[in-house]
């Protein structure tokens, strides 16, 4: 079902811009009051030229006076406060590391060694485990076995020995 809207007058379009909260708009202020400022110099130094009396040197080296320093800005950290020891300590810093990247590889290194030599040791045992499992198998075979047995008196066959019976 359509419905009907009636026109919007301009008077009482609603705002595009976004509503901003109560610190923001105070920070906006402080920005535009902050902005102001040159301004303010500027005018100031129109209107002495306009009165003939001319800036001096002081005047356009002037810094602007700035307001309470806030409690952040009175803090100051000692690795601020000395640059070079600030870099003393970033170049410690880096050393450390390097150090350790160093000692890291030739750990590895090292240890990658060691593992190689294990992995030879490792074949070298299977290899003389192999060759003396075959030559075991080779001494207690049939072949080997049953001339033996022959020669001691024993004879072939399926019979067994006599049943025991416990009581």
């Amino acid at each position: 079902m359509p419905t009907a809207t009636a026109p919007r007058s301009k008077t009482t379009r609603p705002s595009s811009r976004k509503k901003t909260s109560s610190r923001k708009a105070t920070s906006r202020a402080k920005q535009t009051k902050a902005a102001r400022k040159p301004q303010a110099t500027r005018s100031v130094l129109k209107q002495k030229a306009r009165s003939g009396n001319l800036p001096g040197w002081g005047d356009l080296g002037a810094k602007p006076k700035r307001g309470k320093k806030t409690r952040a800005s009175r803090r100051v950290k000692a690795l601020d406060a000395t640059p070079s020891l600030k870099l003393g300590v970033l170049v410690l810093f880096a050393c450390a590391l390097l150090t350790a990247f160093v000692g890291h590889t030739f750990a590895t290194q090292a240890t990658l060694a060691e593992v190689q030599a294990a992995q030879a040791e490792n074949e070298r045992l299977r290899l003389t485990n192999q060759r003396l499992r075959g030559a075991f198998d080779r001494m207690t075979g049939p072949e080997a076995v049953m001339p033996a047995a022959a020669r001691l008196g024993l004879e072939e066959g399926i019979a067994y020995g006599p049943a025991l019976t416990l009581d």
